[in-house]
């Protein structure tokens, strides 16, 4: 499991050594959020969390063609996901956002809530 952290950090910090912005999207569930980012310690970071509420997720999980939750339930994975990872950077409820709106709230607050260190 931390092997694909592992290689995702490699491969931000080779395109960002290379001139290029770069954006990570994964699930870092509890602890691996911070083994994560300790694995950028050397490069400016900036955490972003969407956090739509259970109805939400689980309304975008039934208009998916793919399944995301297999073998646990949204409400399940959500609690998890709540209970354990560290509250660090810009929590963003995106319930009732459009992907506009929440690119506009994350541009608005990132610089003064999402940067780590």
């Amino acid at each position: 499991m931390d092997m694909r952290y592992s290689i995702t950090a490699k491969v931000a910090i080779e395109y960002y050594n290379n001139g290029f912005s770069v954006v990570v999207q994964g699930n870092f569930l509890g602890e691996k959020l911070l083994y994560f980012i300790e694995l950028l310690k050397e490069y400016p970071a900036y955490v972003i969390v969407l956090n739509p509420d259970i109805k939400s997720i689980e309304q975008r999980e039934q208009k998916r063609d793919k399944k995301g939750y297999v073998g646990f339930t949204v409400e399940s994975l959500y609690n998890i996901f709540i209970e354990e990872t560290p509250k660090i950077g810009l929590w963003l409820d995106t319930t009732n956002m459009s992907i506009e709106e929440a690119v506009n709230e994350i541009l608005t607050r990132a610089d003064n809530e999402a940067k780590y260190k």
